[in-house]
């Protein structure tokens, strides 16, 4: 893959999507496009998210891949998803919930009573899901009458695969698994297996899940987090085989076709693992929007404020003026949201860990050699 590629602005657009889709939910409009056409067998969101999964797994694995040790990894990992996780969930219980209950109930509790009552509290909410597991979605009665149901954030419940993905991803650069190249494809024929087994036998699914919920590894009996490990995968397996990619036009047509006829025939699982992350990393590759990098990257912070931006608008009725004024404040607010989150904490706290690494690769490295590292474009 070139240095000059268009992963940002791919980013960008999948969490637009993920707003797109969750319009229709949050706003009681029915099915998206996507949805309708595959016969419900996905939606414009788990597609966006899964295409989040497969950049992830191929960017991540040359990360894991060029640093000089796992504890930079560790800590470029964590830089970049936990304290934007943690801004959205402490806003959540100690703003949004206040403000809302406050609002509803002001003449009979205080600030400290809004966060504690009820049986789904915001302080409960904070505890449980601390580890980004997401236990429990609602907040009490916050948005309990709301077309698309009571979650606070729905949106959060990829993280924790993320960071899964993350651990294991880890483990295997320790141990030296990424230096054999049919690591990543091996694991994804594992994983394709299993997850074409458990959509026709569940059982064996939730057996499955049941052993592999002990090495930490949570929710495969649900096909969509399935899924999204097996992006991952395909994504890893990708990257092993970068070289040996080729980006061709008519391979397109076959990919779009292949999946078109699987929307239509109920066969999408068996399909996308093959066709999907081709599409991506040929967007990746061919798109001219390198120049979105420049701007900063939005989407992390577009994706985990969207969803409760959108219960707040579908909290005030917005969804009463259309599908179309209620897509277009989401996504207004969204994007602004990703911005104030990129400028105000994750790029702050990116340059942070940069500096903290070039200083611990200066004093772990000989001086000659830390100067060459300097050279070096810094990647993550």
């Amino acid at each position: 893959m070139p240095r000059g590629n268009s992963f940002t602005f791919l980013r960008l657009a999948f969490a637009l999507v993920v707003v797109f889709a969750h319009s229709f939910v949050l706003g009681g409009f029915g099915e998206d496009p996507v949805a309708r056409f595959s016969g419900g067998q996905v939606n414009a969101g788990s597609v966006a998210v899964m295409c989040f999964f497969i950049v992830s797994g191929f960017l991540i694995t040359g990360s894991a891949v060029r640093q000089p040790s796992i504890f930079q990894f560790a800590l470029n990992r964590v830089a970049r998803i936990a304290p934007g996780f943690w801004a959205v969930q402490l806003l959540t219980v100690f703003a949004l919930a206040p403000a809302i209950t406050l609002a509803r109930y002001g003449d009979r509790l205080g600030y400290w009573d809004s966060i504690v009552v009820g049986p789904y509290s915001a302080i409960d909410y904070l505890i449980l899901n601390a580890d980004f597991r997401i236990l429990q979605y609602p907040i009490t009665n916050l948005f309990l009458h709301n077309p698309g149901g009571g979650a606070v954030n729905g949106s959060l419940w990829s993280l924790a695969p993320e960071v899964t993905c993350y651990l294991y991803l880890g483990a295997l650069t320790v141990v030296g698994g990424l230096r054999w190249k049919y690591t990543a494809p091996i694991l994804f024929a594992i994983g394709y297996i299993f997850h074409n087994a458990a959509m026709h036998q569940p059982e064996l699914g939730v057996r499955v899940a049941q052993v592999l919920e002990n090495g930490w590894i949570y929710g495969t009996h649900l096909p969509l987090f399935r899924s999204v490990f097996l992006a991952f995968l395909a994504g890893m397996t990708c990257y092993q085989f970068r070289d040996a990619l080729r980006w061709r036009g008519w391979l397109v047509a076959v990919a779009l076709l292949a999946l078109a006829v699987a929307c239509r025939t109920g066969t999408l699982e068996f399909v996308w693992p093959f066709t999907l992350p081709y599409l991506v990393l040929f967007l990746a590759h061919r798109l001219p929007f390198e120049k979105v990098e420049q701007w900063g990257d939005y989407s992390y912070g577009i994706y985990i404020y969207a969803f409760p931006i959108q219960q707040c608008l579908a909290l005030n009725g917005v969804q009463r003026f259309g599908f179309v004024a209620f897509f277009t404040a989401s996504t207004v607010l969204a994007v602004l949201a990703g911005m104030a989150s990129w400028f105000a904490l994750e790029r702050p706290v990116l340059n942070w860990t940069r500096t903290l690494s070039k200083r611990f690769r200066s004093r772990a490295e000989p001086p000659e050699v830390a100067c060459q590292m300097e050279l070096l474009p810094e990647k993550n």
